[in-house]
Parts: structure tokens; sequence; C-alpha cells
């Protein structure tokens, strides 16, 4: 019980750092967008990640962290409230996974 605690707290703690990454982007008009919609969201909120001073990496290690700590908060309460948000966080990782590839071949 005492490791969910403890991950239930990391995940909130990451919630917010990875939220913070998104100030000046409306990720929430995600939530109750059409699901024409949603993919365009994502996108954009990919270049906005993209944007951010050292966003990729930023951002691959707060939403890594906070994965992992969602993965062990689950089936807690707290952990169900957040995961639509989390999954959103999610989203848009293998687009800037797949970025960052295509970027160190160009430089290579």
């Amino acid at each position: 019980m005492l490791a969910q605690e403890q991950a239930i707290a990391l995940m909130l703690e990451k919630i917010e750092v990875v939220a913070g990454m998104y100030h000046g982007f409306p990720y929430e008009d995600y939530f109750e967008a059409e699901t024409s919609k949603k993919l365009s969201l994502i996108l954009a909120a990919e270049e906005h990640i993209l944007g951010l001073e050292d966003g990729k990496k930023r951002y691959v290690d707060q939403v890594t962290a906070l994965s992992q700590a969602f993965a062990i908060a689950i089936p807690h309460e707290q952990a169900m409230d957040v995961k639509d948000e989390i999954a959103f966080f999610q989203a848009p990782l293998p687009q800037i996974l797949i970025h960052a590839v295509l970027m160190s071949a160009t430089v290579s």
C-alpha cells in the first residue's frame, strides 16, 4: 500500500510538471473535442512541446516517469480520475520520439 501511495504522490507531481509544459497551449480542449479534431490537437501538442527549450528530452523524461508512477498507482481512485489526462500526455510521445530519431539521423 505504501508503494502505491508513493506512486500516487509522484504521479500527481509529474502531472503538474507536464501540464506546466503546456502553458499557453489549450490541451484541455482535447477532452471536449470531436473525434475528427483530436488528432490535430495531438499534432499541435507535439509541435508545442518541440518548440520548448529542450522540450523533447524534458517531455520524454517527465511523461515516462508519469507513466511508470501511473502504472503502479492503478487502480487507486486518484489514478483513475486522471487517466484521460495521462492518456493525452502519452499521445504525442511516439511522434516526438520519431522526430528525435529522424533529427539524429540527419545530423549523423
